[in-house]
């Protein structure tokens, strides 16, 4: 699990678990996203239904509508939520020491 971080990152980490949760109605579109999105698809995690570049700078959308999980991204989600889990705990502990 240490090495999840490098692999994925923060932001790639949410919208693969917004996907495999039905969480993407609320995306606005910016260049950041389509290279998250693009880099995805490169190591197999989503593949797109409609061009990512399609996406527009600053206009809200439906993250579905223009990628899905692939079988080896939704092979993903589990670990990714126990990560996700761990890293909450964590923070969790950090702040009950700091009281």
């Amino acid at each position: 699990m240490l090495i999840l971080p490098i692999i994925l990152p923060t932001n790639e980490r949410k919208h693969l678990l917004n996907l495999a949760s039905g969480n993407t109605k609320t995306y606005i579109g910016n260049s950041n996203l389509q290279m998250e999105l693009r880099r995805l698809r490169s190591i197999g995690l989503i593949s797109n239904t409609q061009p990512i570049g399609y996406i527009k700078d600053g206009v809200p959308f439906d993250l579905s509508s223009f990628v899905k999980l692939t079988r080896f991204g939704s092979k993903w989600i589990p670990q990714l939520m126990k990560y996700e889990r761990e890293v909450e705990a964590e923070g969790e502990d950090r702040r009950n020491e700091e009281k």
